[in-house]
């Protein structure tokens, strides 16, 4: 490997930092976006492919990991499962991964969703540690639908 010694893996070398940590990735045209965030302990992956035909238009996410204990990340997937589904999504979930799947929807609204999931992702990367019971995820669901509303309203005037 040239530019510089050591292993990644065992934290050495000029790119340990980044290795350790993970790579941000996009891959981003006018229709299509493809994302894969590693934000601290949390991993997610976006792909969405938004056209004009309502047929081809689709969105999967996945939202897993965490530094909480299990409960607590638990809690969380369940949070996002929640979320998803208000938003039209068909998910699935094990453990503290959820997953979920948007298929034919209308340039606008799946616009709209995709704007959606962007908010979950900063909502949710801290909220785990905060999830003592089942009352703390109901609190914190409330507390993202108002967020996401006042967004709304904010960007239509």
């Amino acid at each position: 490997m040239a530019g510089g010694a050591g292993n990644a893996a065992n934290g050495a070398g000029p790119h340990a930092e980044w290795a350790a940590t993970g790579a941000n990735l996009a891959i981003a045209g006018r229709d299509y976006l493809n994302l894969t965030l590693r934000l601290g302990y949390h991993f997610t992956v976006l792909d969405v492919l938004l056209s004009d035909n309502p047929n081809r238009n689709h969105a999967y996410f996945r939202f897993a990991g965490g530094m909480a204990d299990p409960a607590r990340r638990v809690r969380r997937a369940h949070l996002v499962r929640n979320v998803l589904e208000e938003l039209g999504f068909a998910t699935r979930m094990r453990g503290d991964m959820v997953t979920g799947r948007l298929r034919a929807m209308e340039h606008a609204a799946l616009r709209d969703a995709v704007a959606a999931l962007g908010m979950l992702t900063a909502f949710t990367r801290q909220v785990d540690t905060t999830l003592n019971d089942d009352a703390d995820m109901v609190r914190a669901a409330t507390d993202f639908r108002l967020l996401r509303e006042d967004a709304q309203r904010q960007t239509r005037g």
